[in-house]
């Protein structure tokens, strides 16, 4: 009894994770503008708590953590267009390692970007451990 031939990697349809990558890149510039907002908010109250109070509180580290929110989000939405690419040309294991950390960054800084960029990488990750297909 003989076994079949191995058969070459079915080709991979991105549309998927293309499509959830788009969603991503939205949801991380309208999160970039809320994170800007909150910052500005946070700081007109450290204003009137400083000028009242003489005391800012935790002020301060809420708009340390709204800088930083927006930060990550701005930074993460410039980068998904270079991993679109990446995806594209078959490159998984290139675009898995900065997802995740991306991914990381984003759920602690904004949450909801960060979960989709998390599920974005689990989709990727059967891609990125199989051998790439054969070229056409």
């Amino acid at each position: 009894m003989s076994l079949p031939p191995p058969s070459s990697p079915a080709p991979v349809d991105h549309s998927n994770v293309r499509d959830l990558l788009k969603v991503t890149k939205t949801l991380t510039l309208v999160w970039f503008f809320l994170g800007v907002i909150l910052a500005i908010v946070s700081l007109v109250s450290i204003f009137f708590a400083i000028l009242f109070f003489h005391f800012a509180g935790g002020a301060v580290e809420g708009f340390v953590y709204y800088v930083l929110w927006a930060g990550v989000d701005l930074l993460a939405y410039r980068k998904i267009p270079g991993w679109l690419a990446l995806l594209e040309s078959g490159r998984y294991g290139q675009v898995k390692e900065p997802l995740l950390l991306w991914g990381i960054l984003a759920t602690v800084f904004g949450i909801l970007p960060g979960l989709l960029l998390l599920v974005v990488y689990l989709r990727i990750m059967p891609w990125a451990e199989s051998p790439p297909a054969p070229p056409a």
